[in-house]
């Protein structure tokens, strides 16, 4: 009996962690918070405030670096099988590779993938171009 109960325990703390029975947060729902607050985005971005952005709930954390800013919208999963996401502004308007720690960067990895780009670096990485600097990205390990 206590055998039964320890794997039921077990198996209701995975399936929390894990983020099972969620709404998971996907590409679209970055696509659409962009989409919907692009000019209060781009205006705390000349502003370097972030502050209009943040409080909109959506996203988690900003983080700048000298090419560009990330807004990390959030994720799911452990760390050996997570799911970021988020969206970054380049000011060059090229694609990045963003490391969520305060890292953006450009990388001779990434390759035409679909609409954006990918590589395949400590996981997969994909971004794609929204607009006037703005990317969308992806991280999978």
């Amino acid at each position: 009996m206590a055998k039964k109960l320890l794997c039921l325990l077990l198996a209701v703390v995975l399936l929390c962690l894990c983020g099972c029975g969620v709404d998971r947060l996907d590409k679209d729902d970055v696509l659409k918070f962009v989409g919907e607050n692009r000019e209060m985005i781009l205006e705390d971005i000349a502003q370097n405030r972030f502050t209009d952005t943040m409080d909109m709930g959506f996203v988690e954390r900003v983080e700048g670096s000298a090419n560009g800013v990330i807004f990390y919208c959030g994720g799911y999963g452990l760390s050996v099988s997570s799911h970021d996401f988020g969206f970054y502004y380049s000011y060059e308007d090229k694609p990045l590779t963003v490391w969520i720690d305060a890292e953006v960067f450009e990388t001779d990895a990434l390759e035409p993938d679909g609409k954006g780009y990918s590589a395949n670096l400590s996981g997969v990485y994909y971004t794609e171009r929204i607009g006037d600097g703005l990317w969308y990205y992806e991280f999978h390990t």
